[in-house]
């Protein structure tokens, strides 16, 4: 256990002693309680009161263990369904409940594994309560990600998984800085989605922006301090997208290959029907070409657009 090789003043061997005893207790279903595993600790270990309680306070202290639980650290991601949650947030932190249930679902259906969403939420506790997960709010969005992470990437991971803040980005890293006007036709979105996104990054120092005095035009650029960082996190998650893409890759191929078959099976079928001698009646509704619709004339962009949410993909 890496927790307990970096115990401060304490010897490794005795801490792994007390984790041993806490262990057994778990082993035969039951729940660690600390004045009971002193008691234990005490009758069977060669240490003073005092060197225990200072071994327990630190397993406590460092959700090592927990007191009530019938887990201990070192077991906790050898639940396979603890293991895959913590894994996915590993892969893809800042990721919000729903995103995770959703995805956690399409594995557990593969697996053919019934897991419900009371048992994710669960799992996903224990995994929180020993600080192998954490958990940040942000806006009306719980994200979660690796106990280590700093909150502020977590906020950066989140926000730029969004496609349009990821075509905002890609723009500046290839020009930047560029005007504030021509954003939304560079990365052909709508304005006022485009300048909903720009301010939220600008809010959360991803992006600045500054007027020219003598243009008069406002430029935006990515924040120089945190350049570096940002640009990290940027292409750790272009990086992730490519392999995703690649992976179903070949799925999409074979979904082409059985349309193209269904195009030959139809052309087969209209080269027998204008041979027939017999008229065939077409009763299926969906063969038939729809009536064309008249075009409606393009709205304005309406002030609601730059409501828009969050785009996660």
């Amino acid at each position: 256990m890496s927790e307990i090789s970096s115990v401060p003043d304490l010897q490794e061997m005795e801490v792994q002693a007390v984790v041993d005893v806490a262990k057994e207790i778990v082993e035969k279903n039951k729940t660690v309680k600390m004045e009971q595993l002193f008691n234990i600790a005490k009758k069977r270990l060669k240490l003073n009161d005092l060197g225990i309680k200072r071994i327990l306070k630190y397993l406590f202290d460092n959700k090592i263990l927990i007191e009530g639980s019938k887990i201990i650290k070192s077991e906790v991601l050898s639940n396979e369904i603890r293991g895959m949650i913590f894994n996915f947030v590993k892969i893809y932190p800042g990721i919000n409940f729903s995103a995770l249930r959703n995805n956690l679902f399409k594995e557990f259906d593969k697996n053919d594994t019934n897991v419900g969403t009371g048992q994710i939420i669960w799992h996903l506790e224990v995994l929180l309560k020993f600080k192998c997960l954490k958990k940040v709010e942000y806006k009306n969005y719980t994200l979660y990600a690796p106990y280590n992470m700093d909150s502020e990437q977590v906020v950066y991971y989140f926000l730029l998984r969004d496609k349009i803040n990821r075509k905002i980005m890609d723009s500046l890293i290839e020009n930047e800085p560029l005007k504030q006007a021509d954003i939304p036709k560079i990365i052909n979105e709508l304005k006022g989605s485009v300048y909903y996104h720009l301010e939220i990054m600008k809010t959360e120092k991803i992006l600045k922006s500054e007027k020219k005095q003598d243009a008069g035009a406002i430029e935006v650029c990515i924040e120089s301090n945190k350049k570096s960082s940002i640009m990290e996190i940027f292409y750790d998650i272009e990086n992730r997208l490519h392999k995703l893409n690649e992976k179903y890759k070949f799925q999409k191929l074979e979904t082409k290959e059985t349309i193209s078959e269904q195009n030959i099976k139809q052309e087969k079928l209209e080269k027998v029907t204008e041979n027939a001698t017999i008229p065939i009646i077409k009763t299926n509704k969906l063969l038939e070409k729809e009536p064309e619709k008249a075009e409606k004339p393009i709205k304005k962009e309406k002030k609601e657009e730059s409501k828009e949410k969050i785009k996660i993909v």
